[in-house]
């Protein structure tokens, strides 16, 4: 789950939370449109407590790359 994310002029850091235990990671995104943006950003499975993940003997690496494309709303403090 994403907790919070802050970003400015193309870079940012997020910071999520999965199995009870929060990750802050650096991100870049673009405005596409309007009303989207897109997001990447790397995760590691580790600090999540994720690890053995396989399915027939194929395994995942420990650093996850992630694209998002969503819709975005700016708030002012």
């Amino acid at each position: 789950m994403l907790i919070e994310a802050k970003g400015e002029n193309g870079e940012g850091s997020a910071t999520f939370k999965v199995l009870d235990k929060e990750q802050t990671v650096p991100f870049t995104y673009k405005k596409t449109s309007k009303k989207l943006v897109s997001v990447k950003f790397n995760l590691s499975l580790k600090k999540f407590g994720i690890t053995g993940v396989s399915y027939m003997g194929v395994g995942v690496e420990d650093n996850v790359a992630v694209k998002v494309v969503g819709p975005f709303k700016i708030v002012k403090k």
